[in-house]
């Protein structure tokens, strides 16, 4: 008779000591897949909290003012507020899970004896057959004498001639973010004004001007674009999305540009740029100022003549021309300050009479808002 030596849990039951668990012991019981669940869970959500915080510091890099509560519906407050509660939870739900798995039971069991050893191979081997003979000799490749190895010749590739423009933006998933309300009152304003106008005076101008935008449909934009649309611009789109191409025009021969119109006219000079663009080159983190680029990824073409030309807006939200023969310009009577800058003067140009950067306007007997340069 063999005696087993018997040991007591915590719940008062015993077991034998011959295969014990020592991990179950300490623990009290045995942890089951929901704490290895749990773990892995738990690496996933740091996963996505630290690439999200990521997206975060590059526009703050960027230069792009931090949005406030308000500014967020329920899906951007869960985007943009969710990456630090994602780090408390995994983190403590990693470390529960750490505490189990440490407690996990390992039984110590006797270890087998192979049935195959290494006498029966060798046995096997004997009856089916004679071990081939050693080469000859003769047989033997005759060593050659030792070359010196050829010197490495570096290739020589040529330096980019500029940086890369912009247009492969990292992939994110659109979220949808208000504009600030200051700026949504200063826009409204404004666009109260032109609207009063154009009804008055313009009245085919007026009908061309398009109902407002989706919110989804900016988040899409700005999501393929790889950039953030400025408040005052977006407000905007969410008065009027643009205008239907007529014969009339917003500013000179510019008309305002619909969202899904600008991400188009945003990939088609995307296009023609990369065949002009060098290969190899890095993509610069944060602000990149396109002044002097002929095309530039984080330029947005909000207006459009339909000859190619278009009114821009850079990272910082200043105003700018884009002229297809000779590039991207902030500077000269093109530029403006912001948008919002920009739709007060032509408010003001069409309520006095006067000329806005030497350009007077005009309404034809159809009702067409018609602008002179």
């Amino acid at each position: 008779m063999s005696s087993t030596t018997s040991a007591t849990s915590p719940s008062g039951r015993s077991r034998s000591c011959c295969g014990c668990w020592p991990g179950w012991r300490r623990a009290g019981r045995r942890p089951g897949p929901l704490r290895i669940g749990t773990a892995a869970f738990s690496i996933l959500l740091a996963e996505l909290a630290f690439s999200e915080a990521d997206t975060i510091l590059d526009d703050l890099r960027a230069g792009s003012p931090t949005p406030l509560f308000y500014e967020y519906d329920l899906a951007g407050l869960v985007w943009f507020y969710g990456p630090p509660l994602l780090v408390m939870v995994a983190t403590w739900s990693g470390l529960r899970a750490a505490r189990g798995i440490a407690s996990l039971p390992v039984p110590r069991r006797p270890a087998r004896r192979g049935k195959i050893t290494f006498t029966t191979v060798m046995v096997l081997l004997l009856a089916t057959g004679e071990a081939p003979p050693p080469p000859s000799v003769a047989a033997l490749p005759t060593p050659t004498p030792m070359q010196a190895p050829m010197p490495t010749q570096l290739v020589q590739t040529p330096e980019p001639e500029m940086e890369s423009i912009g247009c492969h933006p990292r992939r994110r998933p659109p979220v949808i973010r208000r504009p600030a309300r200051r700026v949504t009152a200063r826009v409204d304003a404004a666009w109260t004004r032109l609207d009063r106008w154009l009804a008055r005076h313009a009245p085919r101008t007026y009908q061309e001007l398009n109902p407002p935008a989706k919110p989804r449909d900016i988040a899409d934009a700005e999501a393929r674009m790889g950039v953030r649309f400025p408040d005052d611009l977006k407000a905007s789109l969410l008065r009027h999305d643009g205008a239907k191409f007529g014969k009339g025009s917003f500013f000179f021969v510019y008309r305002l540009t619909p969202v899904d119109e600008i991400v188009n006219d945003w990939k088609i000079s995307c296009e023609v740029a990369e065949d002009a663009a060098p290969s190899g080159s890095k993509e610069p983190k944060g602000y990149v100022d396109p002044e002097g680029f002929w095309w530039h990824g984080s330029a947005i073409p909000f207006a459009m003549d339909g000859g190619g030309d278009n009114l821009v807006l850079d990272g910082k939200g200043r105003v700018g021309h884009f002229f297809h023969e000779e590039g991207l310009t902030f500077e000269g009577s093109w530029a403006w300050p912001s948008y919002l800058d920009f739709l007060e003067d032509v408010a003001d140009a069409l309520e006095s009479g006067e000329p806005l950067r030497d350009s007077p306007h005009s309404v034809t007997p159809e009702g067409d808002l018609d602008w002179t340069y």
